[in-house]
């Protein structure tokens, strides 16, 4: 138990930081441009699998 303190303290840290950014105004902060650039991303890759392109129409 002792051990893991590190890793468990620094997770909750990190869980904390990410839960609190999403108190941040919309179009703010350093949040935006990472959300974008990750659904960019996954909107690019799933729009090349048929079935899902499928699903959004």
């Amino acid at each position: 138990m002792i051990k893991n303190l590190p890793q468990i303290v620094l997770l909750n840290i990190v869980g904390l930081a990410l839960f609190l950014s999403w108190y941040i105004p919309v179009n703010h902060g350093f949040w935006l441009p990472i959300d974008a650039d990750i659904f960019i991303s996954l909107i690019r890759n799933w729009s090349k699998v048929r079935p899902f392109c499928g699903w959004l129409h």
